[in-house]
């Protein structure tokens, strides 16, 4: 999250204030993404991404910045990652690729 506030700072490049944005609603529905462990070196797992539904952002406070609003969004998905659910969703896929690999080691010495 940090690269985002360093990417779209509070100002812009002419020095004037950044532009405020405020979201009516943020949707973010059927997403994917492909996650890399090191107990499994080469091998990505998919894994689908929790929904997220955000809304009224900046309106509390005349709008946020475009790197306020990054953060926000990468901040809601961090949260529900951490839920059990898709941690466990990560592990299941991760276990089947061990043991997919842990059979073809086996087979070799047959």
């Amino acid at each position: 999250m940090k690269n985002i506030s360093h990417s779209l700072g509070p100002s812009s490049d002419d020095g004037k204030p950044a532009k405020r944005l405020t979201v009516d609603a943020f949707d973010m529905t059927n997403a994917t993404a492909a996650a890399s462990t090191y107990l499994v070196p080469g091998k990505a797992v998919g894994i689908t991404l929790p929904d997220i539904h955000l809304k009224d952002i900046g309106k509390e406070k005349d709008g946020v910045t475009p790197g306020e609003l990054g953060q926000i969004i990468a901040g809601t998905l961090k949260r529900k990652l951490s839920g059990a659910h898709h941690f466990g969703q990560v592990v299941s896929a991760t276990s089947d690729t061990l043991g997919k690999a842990g059979s073809a080691i086996k087979n070799l010495f047959k």
